[in-house]
């Protein structure tokens, strides 16, 4: 890489999906945070934006590259977001783990590849697709509304295959009070693998008790074969009169999937692995954490961006920190407190995929 991030390594390899991706290889993705605030990380393989920075960004709003560096493991090539404390990501679920959603932030019904169509809208401020835009704010112009409800549909035309495999999809009520009872309380899922010629029932809710506002409800589903469209329908409301039903969003999971942040070790280490008390300049303690071996000791060369501190899972031995304290490391160990909100530590993403042997993503 050079100083901006471009890519000039001769034996790295861009892909644009995981599918045969090697040991080395890259995909690009998004990242989009506020200051402060955890993000959203979007269009996996198919960022366009310009690239953070390598020493990351308080607002980022741009890309980066995610190498592979084992199997199921891709660790991102920078610290993405700084000015970011431990203890905002481990609320975020970005610590030791949350689920990667398969639908980006989209601004309009045809948006990244995706195609959202629905049964019908209240008005334009009403749109669909505000169903898949990020935003649960106040407003009436992000949610979707069909004016009154009868039977009414979403459809998601993805450009790419949902696999066979277990998916998550949440439902996110109307953030407004005068809209809070009229939610979804009754509805059915497909999956379509012919551009919606026949629908297949993935789910179905009844009778779902009333959302609170801006609540977010989590559901389940099983493929059983491939499908690149899913369909929502929803049947009944939970306010009966009230004539319309609103939604604020929609987003898509793969069980397989997570974002998280790397191991990095407890202590310092000394000349013979064990656990040292001082800094002896030789790394962190246990030596087999991820951090060392992946970035430290990387055996794909000199590809990593260290020119600021990543925040990693772990809490100093009780032996050499406070409670509150928390490990970041550049090439070296640190301990700072979970609170610290600096320019000189902050997030890098890791995305793990679920092996076959693993039951679930969370060890």
């Amino acid at each position: 890489m050079d100083k901006t991030g471009k890519l000039l390594h001769p034996f790295l390899t861009e892909k644009n999906t995981l599918e045969n991706m090697e040991i080395g290889d890259i995909i690009s993705c998004e990242y989009t945070a506020s200051s402060g605030q955890c993000g959203n990380l979007n269009n996996l393989g198919k960022a366009t934006k310009d690239l953070i920075p390598v020493t990351g960004s308080a607002t980022p709003d741009g890309s980066f590259y995610f190498i592979k560096a084992d199997e199921g493991l891709y660790i991102a090539d920078r610290v993405v977001q700084h000015s970011i404390s431990w203890d905002t990501l481990d609320k975020g679920g970005f610590i030791e783990g949350r689920l990667f959603s398969l639908i980006p932030k989209l601004t309009s019904s045809n948006d990244k590849g995706f195609n959202i169509s629905c049964s019908k809208m209240y008005s334009e401020l009403w749109d669909a697709f505000h169903l898949f835009d990020k935003n649960s704010l106040d407003g009436s112009e992000n949610s979707w509304s069909p004016a009154g409800l009868n039977n009414d549909w979403v459809i998601i035309d993805f450009p790419f295959s949902l696999v066979l495999a277990e998916y998550i999809y949440t439902i996110t009520s109307s953030g407004r009070e005068k809209y809070r009872t009229s939610d979804p309380s009754s509805w059915e899922v497909y999956g379509s693998n012919d551009k919606g010629v026949t629908w297949e029932l993935l789910d179905s809710v009844s009778n779902e008790p009333v959302f609170g506002i801006k609540e977010t409800r989590s559901f389940y589903f099983q493929t059983t074969k491939n499908y690149n469209s899913i369909k929502f329908v929803f049947t009944d409301r939970t306010n009966k009169s009230y004539p319309d039903m609103i939604i604020s969003e929609i987003d898509l999971y793969s069980t397989k999937c997570l974002v998280r942040s790397l191991s990095g070790g407890v202590a310092y280490i000394d000349e013979n692995g064990n656990l040292s008390l001082k800094d002896k300049g030789l790394g962190a303690f246990p030596k087999n954490n991820e951090y060392a071996k992946y970035i430290i000791n990387s055996k794909l060369g000199d590809i990593w961006n260290t020119n600021i501190k990543s925040w990693v899972k772990d809490t100093p031995s009780i032996n050499i920190g406070y409670s509150r304290e928390r490990v970041c490391l550049d090439t070296t160990f640190n301990k700072l407190l979970g609170t610290t909100v600096n320019t000189e530590v902050g997030f890098r993403p890791v995305l793990q995929l679920k092996h076959p042997t693993q039951k679930t993503l969370w060890y």
